[in-house]
């Protein structure tokens, strides 16, 4: 008789800790399960000291890098918009004035300080400029003829009846990160994240603690996900590896 296999639910969980808090404060954290026929990991790389940026209600990768505000100023001079690469890395040594998201082959527009006069460049994550000319800015990006954007298609997560797991992300790739809550965790963090797929399976328990409310979005794109840690920009990686492959997708 022919084994029928089981696409979801193996769970292989590994917690280096738990109920921390957060990771400003312990070791990172990190959990797999095995789900149509991967291994697929999720794991907290990095908690930077940046504040996370106040009303933002997504801070999402697009084609590499995650473009935020950065409050952090000397009496509000220098407060305005950077990026951080999947590693949590900032980008740029200064900020912007305003900044778009990066397009499919490595740049991003930014309006440079001072406001006034205009100046506008495009910039490289090595940090080559290219200053071009506001009024082409204007008429509607030109100098981005090739930008299409490249965010997950946000598509909601069915809620499974009778799984008490809180809120979920948006579906990428087949899955998506949810928040549990738990008032019980030290510091601002009042929920923990785990992984969840698009039927509603529930394939990594929640885990890693997190500062959620029901306005957020967990998005995941570039299978990375930017997120509030305790006031601060928190990043988790998603790894997904095929039995006999080595490296996965990072």
């Amino acid at each position: 008789m022919k084994k029928r296999r089981i696409l979801g639910g193996v769970l292989i969980l590994i917690l280096t800790c738990l109920f921390a808090a957060g990771c400003g404060e312990t070791e990172l954290l990190s959990a797999s399960c095995e789900y149509s026929g991967m291994t697929i990991s999720m794991t907290q790389i990095t908690c930077t000291d940046i504040p996370y940026p106040a009303g933002v209600q997504q801070l999402c990768s697009v084609n590499g890098y995650a473009v935020y505000f950065d409050s952090r100023t000397d009496g509000g001079k220098t407060a305005g918009w950077n990026a951080l690469d999947g590693n949590g890395n900032v980008v740029f040594s200064q900020n912007y004035a305003a900044m778009t998201n990066f397009d499919f082959v490595g740049t991003t527009l930014a309006w440079e300080y001072p406001r006034y006069p205009e100046t506008y460049v495009i910039l490289d994550a090595e940090g080559n400029r290219r200053e071009v000319d506001a009024e082409a800015v204007k008429d509607g990006y030109e100098v981005f003829p090739e930008y299409q954007g490249s965010v997950a298609l946000p598509v909601e997560i069915p809620l499974k009846p009778g799984t008490k797991w809180g809120y979920s992300g948006y579906i990428y790739e087949g899955v998506a990160v949810y928040a549990s809550y738990a008032p019980e965790l030290p510091g601002e963090n009042d929920h923990l994240l785990g992984l969840i797929a698009s039927n509603g399976e529930i394939l990594i328990p929640a885990f890693i603690p997190a500062v959620y409310t029901e306005t957020d979005y967990l998005w995941i794109n570039d299978d990375l996900l930017y997120y509030n840690d305790n006031g601060k920009i928190s990043v988790v990686k998603i790894t997904r590896t095929v039995p006999g492959e080595e490296g996965g997708n990072s």
